[in-house]
Parts: structure tokens; C-alpha cells; sequence
């Protein structure tokens, strides 16, 4: 009877120029149900005849948030152009200082532009090869010395070096370049072709090849790398931000975890284009945006602590929290707008003046929102730290 009546109702609602179903339940068991179905044909019938929406005129803007592509030269067209351009200009460099091992020079000139999408990334590879490549030599001509005429021993190294090369692959591009180089001279000795001045062939075409690519990479199609740094900061600020705003909306979805994992990919993003900016030993590192990062990863930890913990928060509570998460929310804005607009990041005030008018009526409050405001506290307090810390170098 029940799905008999169903029935009815979904024919309905799908034609409505039908007249409209009278239910009435035949046993006990069937009159809650087909009271509920009834209900839901004279809401219904409230609500008139649907009117379908005009198709626009104009297509709609896509929202804020949907991806948009970038405007200019596609970025794999523009390192296509460069790694040409420098392999070229390697190979005509490479014939000239050694005829029959130029291709040295074209492999380090290559390289370079494999993930490396900023001139920052395209320089800090260059300058990791050309460090491994001097180190690995060094190595080689000292092994070569000690192990020249023990074949056995050779072999060994031969392994080792392969292992140390393929285990650095995924960490230290640095070390792995080192590894490689030492597989080349064992190759070499064990073949009997080794000769101290074959390994510092390499280094000096390795060394053509990555100035070339560097100059290629400076002068043709350039991307800075503050650009795509700032570009990144701002969107991780801006999922802050929006992040705060729906915890406190109680907007949250049920899985936390979930539900700031986009922030968290943003967040592994930024550090990932800021590496040439904030790795050691490096020409172009900056200590002030290394720190603003630092801040900014646990200014994340705290934003998603308060994620949890307004799944907490009772649908009823003292208005405590309104003003903290605003005055924290707009610090958050600022430093983004800030950004965007080129400007000196501008003094920040912490929550402080915002928790002491409310420190009696948070006496009074469940331990949920004594929890949330910590929590948001935690996190001023980190975002006044990466105001006070990025550089002008982002501007």
C-alpha cells in the first residue's frame, strides 16, 4: 500500500496537470506513512506551479573560486622555448670545448628545466648539479686512486653508487647528482678508460651547460619566483580565512580532516615554490619568509584544532566568539589584500584587545568555547608573526 501511494505521488509531481492524489491509509500499520505522503502533496500544492528559469542571455562569470586558466603563454610552451633555446646554445658551447663529449653540456642545460617551473627553481638546479657534480668528482678521483687495479672493490663502489643515486632521487637532487658521478668514474675504471682529466671534462661542461641554461632562463620569458610565491600565499590566506568563517558558522563539514585538505595541499604548495627562497645555502634565501612560513604552518594547525572543535560548540552559546573570529579573520584578509595589491604589509593588532572585555563571560561558558577561543587566539597569534615577518621581497 505504501509504495503503491509513493507511486502515485512521484507520477504527480512529475505531472501536475493531474489532478492530485487523496491517500487514505487502509490499515494502522500504513497511516503514518501515507499521512506523511499526504503532507507532502499539500506542501505541494502550496507552493504553485513550477516556473522554469530563463536560460541567460550572457553567459554567468564563473565563481570566485572555480579555476580559471591563466592568462599568456601556456607555462609548458614557455620552458619548451627556454630548453631549447639553452640545449642549442650548450651543444654549439659543448663541440667547442670538447668535440667528443658536448652532450655533457646538453644534459646539464636540459635538466635544469625538468619541475622547474620559476627562474628561482630553474637556478637553485643548476647550482645543485654543478655542487654535485664537483663534489661526485672530487670523490671519484680520490676512489680511483685508492681502488685502481682491485676489480672486485670497484664493483662494489659501482653498486653503492647506483644505490646512493636512485636513494636520493626522491630527496636530494643535490646528492644525487653526486651519486651519479660516482657511478660514472667506477664505470670508467672498472672499463679502463679512467683518467682524472675525463671527470673534470664533465665538470667543465656540466658547469657551460648550467650557466647557459641560467642565462636562458634570466633573459627569456623569466618567471620570478616571488610572483608565483605571492600568487600561492595569497590563496593559502584567503582558505584561511574562509576556513575560520565556516567553523564558526558551524558550516563545518563532518570530517574535519577532510574538510581542510584542500588547505593543507595549497599549504604543500606554497613551500614547495618557495624552496629556492628558503632552502640553505642557497644565493637567494630569504630568513624572514622561512619564518613566515614556519608561522604559517602552525597558524594551520590551529585553524584546524578550531575545525574540530566547533563540531563541539553547542547550537546555543554566548556571542564570545563573534568578535575574536572577525578581528582574527580580518588580520588574515589584510595580509592578503596587502599582497595583492603590492603594499607594505600593514601593523597588525592581536586578539588581545578583543578577549579582555570578555574574560568574565568566558568564565561562564562551556568548555567547547573556552576551547575555540584559545584555539583562535593561537592562531592571531601566528598571523600577526607572518605579517610581521614576510619581507619586501614578495612585493
Amino acid at each position: 500500500e505504501v509504495a503503491q501511494a509513493l507511486q502515485a505521488v512521484r507520477l504527480w509531481l512529475y505531472h501536475r496537470e493531474v489532478p492530485p492524489p487523496r491517500l487514505v491509509p487502509a490499515t494502522p500499520e500504513s497511516a503514518l506513512s501515507i499521512h506523511a505522503l499526504q503532507d507532502l502533496v499539500t506542501a505541494a500544492q502550496s507552493l504553485g506551479e513550477p516556473t522554469p528559469a530563463p536560460l541567460p542571455l550572457v553567459q554567468a562569470p564563473a565563481p570566485s573560486g572555480a579555476p580559471q586558466r591563466p592568462a599568456g603563454l601556456n607555462p609548458a610552451t614557455r620552458q619548451a622555448i627556454q630548453a631549447t633555446l639553452a640545449t642549442g646554445l650548450s651543444m654549439a658551447a659543448g663541440l667547442l670545448v670538447a668535440p667528443t663529449r658536448w652532450y655533457w653540456a646538453v644534459i646539464g642545460a636540459y635538466i635544469m628545466f625538468i619541475r622547474a617551473t620559476t627562474l628561482g627553481e630553474t637556478l637553485v638546479r643548476g647550482w645543485q648539479r654543478i655542487l654535485g657534480t664537483a663534489l661526485g668528482v672530487l670523490a671519484g678521483v680520490v676512489l680511483a686512486h685508492l681502488m685502481r687495479g682491485h676489480p672486485v672493490v670497484e664493483v662494489v663502489e659501482m653498486a653503492l653508487a647506483c644505490f646512493l643515486g636512485f636513494y636520493f632521487m626522491g630527496y636530494s637532487y643535490l646528492w644525487m647528482v653526486v651519486g651519479i658521478t660516482l657511478l660514472l668514474a667506477a664505470f670508467y675504471l672498472l672499463l679502463g678508460r679512467y683518467s682524472p682529466e675525463l671527470l673534470v671534462m664533465r665538470l667543465e661542461l656540466t658547469l657551460v651547460g648550467c650557466v647557459i641554461g641560467g642565462i636562458v632562463a634570466a633573459l627569456v620569458l623569466p618567471v620570478p619566483t616571488n610572483v608565483k610565491v605571492r600568487t600561492t600565499l595569497i590563496a593559502v590566506l584567503r582558505d584561511l580565512a574562509d576556513l575560520v568563517e565556516q567553523s564558526l558558522e558551524h558550516r563545518s563539514a563532518p570530517d574535519a580532516v577532510e574538510h581542510a585538505r584542500p588547505l593543507d595541499r595549497k599549504l604543500q604548495d606554497l613551500h614547495e615554490a618557495a624552496k629556492p627562497l628558503t632552502g640553505r645555502f642557497l644565493p637567494l634565501s630569504s630568513q624572514g619568509l622561512h619564518r613566515a612560513l614556519h608561522y604559517l604552518a602552525a597558524g594551520a594547525t590551529f585553524a584546524r584544532h578550531l575545525v574540530i572543535t566547533s563540531e563541539r560548540l553547542p547550537e546555543s552559546h554566548p556571542d564570545v566568539l563573534l568578535p575574536i573570529g572577525c578581528h582574527v579573520v580580518d588580520n588574515i584578509r589584510a595580509i592578503a589584500e596587502d599582497l595583492s595589491e603590492r603594499k607594505a604589509i600593514r601593523h597588525l593588532e592581536d586578539a588581545a584587545a578583543c578577549t579582555e572585555p570578555l574574560e568574565s563571560a568566558l568564565e561562564q561558558c562551556p568548555v567547547p568555547v573556552r576551547e575555540a577561543v584559545y584555539w583562535l587566539e593561537q592562531l592571531d597569534e601566528a598571523i600577526v608573526g607572518v605579517g610581521r615577518t614576510l619581507d619586501a621581497r614578495l612585493r
